[in-house]
């Protein structure tokens, strides 16, 4: 399973995303390849160092050609001041 991006609410959601990865999974074969995935808790959960085995990056993570980070002057940076 490769470029999958995943935007949810809580860890439930979270948990229920996981459910229908790992029931296409058994359908299809292919799998997440959870040494690639990378986690960015934001909100109340922003601290959180790890849910579902999923470690928490804090550097940019990059998602179809954009980067998201904490950090607001990173993002300018990043995705416009750098590509101008």
């Amino acid at each position: 399973m490769d470029d999958t991006t995943l935007i949810c609410r809580d860890v439930e959601a979270l948990k229920e995303n996981m459910k229908v990865i790992s029931e296409f999974n058994a359908i299809s074969g292919l799998k997440l390849n959870k040494k690639k995935t990378k986690a960015m808790w934001i909100g109340s959960a922003k601290n959180k160092t790890k849910s579902l085995g999923f470690e928490s990056h804090h550097e940019p993570v990059k998602s179809l050609g954009v980067n998201l980070s904490y950090n607001r002057d990173k993002n300018n940076n990043l995705n416009f001041f750098v590509k101008i």
